[in-house]
């Protein structure tokens, strides 16, 4: 599955360079990572795909 497959079923997907720029990896849990949002400081959860290594499906914490 490539990249826009992805976000044809997922919405808004990260690579590793782009997650860096918007969260704060606070910890793995495969398949989730849980991340603190740079923006807003808004923790959630986001799913993760090996490979390609995708990020995607971010869930606010108090939302799940």
């Amino acid at each position: 599955m490539d990249r826009s497959d992805f976000e044809k079923k997922y919405g808004r997907v990260w690579n590793t360079d782009e997650l860096k720029n918007d969260f704060d990896v606070v910890a793995f849990m495969a398949p989730f990572v849980e991340v603190k949002r740079k923006e807003d400081g808004q923790k959630g959860l986001l799913v993760f795909n090996p490979n390609p290594r995708y990020y995607f499906r971010f869930v606010p914490l108090g939302k799940l």
